[in-house]
C-alpha cells in the first residue's frame, strides 16, 4: 500500500509538471499578444487601402456623371410623365361625360315637370 502511496506521489508529480506545462502556455499566450500588435499595424495598412477605396468611389462618382445611360434613362421618366399627363387629359374627358349626364338628368328634369302639368305630380329633387 505504500509503494502504491509512491506512486500516487509520483502522479502528483506529473500533475505539478502539466502545471508548468500550462504555465509555458500562458507564455505562449503573450507571445499571441505581440501577435496581435503586429496585427494592429496590419489593420492601419488596411486603413489606408480604404481610403485609396475612398478615392475610387469618388473616381465611380464621376463616371456616374458621364454615364449618359442615366440621363437617357431620366428622359424615359420624363417621357412616362408625359403619358401621365395624356391620362390627365383623359380623365378631364371623363369629367366631360359627367356634365353631359348631369344635362340628361336636367332633361329627365323637364320631362318630369310635363308630366307634373298633365298629371299634377309632385315632383322631389335628390341632389347627390
Amino acid at each position: 500500500m505504500n509503494a502504491g502511496g509512491d506512486d500516487l506521489n509520483a502522479d502528483v508529480d506529473d500533475l505539478s509538471a502539466g502545471g508548468d506545462d500550462l504555465s509555458a502556455g500562458g507564455y505562449d499566450l503573450n507571445a499571441g499578444g505581440g501577435d496581435l500588435s503586429a496585427g494592429g499595424d496590419d489593420l492601419n495598412a488596411d486603413g489606408y487601402d480604404l481610403n485609396t477605396g475612398g478615392d475610387d468611389l469618388n473616381a465611380g462618382a464621376d463616371d456616374v456623371k458621364a454615364d449618359d445611360c442615366i440621363h437617357a434613362d431620366g428622359d424615359y421618366l420624363k417621357a412616362s410623365g408625359d403619358d401621365l399627363n395624356a391620362g390627365g387629359d383623359d380623365l378631364s374627358a371623363g369629367g366631360y361625360d359627367l356634365c353631359s349626364d348631369g344635362y340628361e338628368l336636367s332633361g329627365g328634369g323637364d320631362d318630369l315637370n310635363s308630366n307634373r302639368c298633365g298629371k299634377n305630380a309632385r315632383v322631389y329633387i335628390f341632389k347627390i
